[in-house]
């Protein structure tokens, strides 16, 4: 596999990761606001952390995407035809799902300041 198709599958798989832990915590939180006794000094809307959880499952949904086909790109021979398309393609996906992670990473900090 080139290298830059490894990488490519490197940065997919982390935009999983920090999206899947974002969701993870966005669950959790809400477990803990709603079904234990524990008292917060500061609690969340609870639409705060289905935004930021729904921006991730869409982070997550385009870095699979962007997973999938540069899977399929490498296993076909039609890599040299297509190459700066593909890449641009790609690199369009990226960019979104990189866009979503940060706003679902920063919509509490950004919804708190005001």
């Amino acid at each position: 596999m080139p290298k830059i198709m490894s990488l490519r599958i490197f940065w997919s798989l982390l935009i999983v990761a920090i999206n899947a832990i974002n969701i993870f915590d966005n669950a959790r939180l809400y477990y803990k606001y709603h079904f234990t006794d524990i008292l917060f000094l500061f609690m969340y809307p609870d639409w705060i952390l289905f935004l930021s959880s729904g921006l991730s499952l869409i982070a997550i949904l385009l870095s699979v995407r962007a997973i999938l086909r540069t899977r399929a790109i490498h296993s076909s021979n039609i890599l040299d035809d297509f190459e700066g398309h593909i890449s641009d393609q790609f690199q369009i996906t990226i960019i979104t799902a990189v866009i979503f992670t940060v706003f679902a990473l920063f919509v509490p900090a950004i919804i708190n300041m005001f």
